[in-house]
């Protein structure tokens, strides 16, 4: 069996980490065990596997730095011998590791005490997700020498996308293996062909992880209707408006919607939309990371356009397939040139070769046979 250590709950996949795993169970589940570290019972289990969270602790009396202390160098231990038992109960054979926060000393002394290899993932850095949180220096640096560890004991590294790979082999001298979730070849959507004389409905999705640039996005295609009709561009965002963002009159949010609702309001989008921060507290995490919402767009048969900093994956993934266009600037003027750019390369339909490359190379198939691999490699073989 596969012992699964998490800082997630068990849980519907409303985000994209429990996404990506509800793909991979809908696969494995005959082999997997989840431990959660984080408490919490079971909200969502369709494929019955076995599960086991942590205890929780109440840490309101304590500063700051010592809640952090205990949390990221103490309690992990703890949690890795609960998880070390779980996995023995449950004939574990080998651990795959979903990298953060409490996870990476949990998961590896979990791996110590059953001694069996341990592979881990991640998809978000830690050590910047840290940073960001605003800790001493001091601890930020014990922790990155934590992670550096569970890196170097781990037999298998994966992470979500070459540049995360290229990053972490120059910053840790160790080797990484790229796993990108991809669809189903029969649930891929026809490559949109359109002329857009009825206009242009911009897709985006889940969590607006800048709401600058958001804003920006929304007044340059204002700018852009001025230029044609008013209701030329629409935009169409699959999830909850966000409390700090004020209502729009060509924005529409849907809300929460289940697989064939959210697969409906796919149907419809002519345009993707990904934004990343420019801020430089992000900067690894756009440089490594790529979301998981640009598979949606590949499956919808449509290309993306991004207002992201230049040193970033997905510009750097939008360039290499020729799928979108990214806007590197936070001038409305250059945003609304970039998407008149990109409405024009639509009209020509510049986007169908790169997209159907990147299907072709990202398609489930693959994807599920490099995750048995990945075991494989270890002596181990996933069902």
């Amino acid at each position: 069996m596969v012992l699964f250590i998490t800082c997630m709950p068990l849980s519907f996949p409303s985000n994209a980490s429990m996404y990506f795993m509800s793909i991979l169970l809908n696969r494995f589940n005959k082999s997997f065990l989840w431990y959660s570290l984080k408490p919490g019972k079971i909200l969502y289990n369709p494929w019955g596997i076995l599960y086991q969270s942590s205890s929780h602790f109440i840490l309101r009396k304590l500063n700051k730095t010592l809640k952090c202390l205990l949390y990221l160098f103490f309690m992990p231990i703890r949690k890795g011998i609960m998880a070390a038992w779980f996995g023995y109960k449950n004939n574990a054979q080998i651990i795959y590791a979903d990298l953060a926060f409490d996870s990476i000393l949990a998961s590896r002394v979990c791996a110590k005490l059953l001694n069996i290899p341990l592979i881990s993932s991640v998809h978000d850095d830690p050590v910047e997700r840290l940073q960001r949180k605003k800790y001493p220096i001091w601890i930020i640096k014990l922790f990155e020498k934590s992670f550096h560890k569970t890196l170097l004991a781990s037999e298998k590294c994966v992470v979500i996308s070459d540049y995360m790979g290229k990053y972490y082999k120059r910053q840790y001298g160790i080797k990484t293996e790229t796993l990108f979730l991809g669809n189903k070849k029969k649930e891929l959507f026809p490559i949109k062909n359109k002329n857009l004389n009825n206009g242009l409905l911009v897709g985006s999705i889940g969590s607006i992880n800048c709401v600058k640039n958001w804003s920006l996005f929304i007044d340059a295609c204002h700018l852009i209707n001025k230029d044609h009709s008013k209701d030329f561009i629409k935009i169409l965002h699959i999830g909850h408006k966000p409390k700090n963002i004020n209502k729009d009159s060509i924005v529409h949010y849907t809300g929460w919607l289940d697989e064939k609702e959210f697969n409906d309001q796919l149907h419809k989008i002519d345009l993707g939309f990904i934004t990343w921060s420019f801020k430089k507290e992000r900067k690894i995490t756009r440089m490594t990371s790529l979301p998981l919402k640009t598979h949606s767009y590949m499956k919808a048969g449509v290309p993306i356009f991004c207002i992201s900093p230049s040193d970033s994956g997905i510009n750097n993934l939008l360039t290499y397939y020729k799928i979108g266009i990214n806007s590197s600037s936070q001038n409305i003027y250059d945003i609304k040139s970039d998407l008149d750019k990109s409405i024009r390369e639509i009209k020509k339909q510049s986007y169908k070769t790169g997209i159907k490359k990147f299907r072709g190379e990202n398609d489930l198939s693959s994807f599920y046979e490099k995750f048995k691999k990945i075991f494989s490699d270890s002596n181990f073989t996933i069902k």
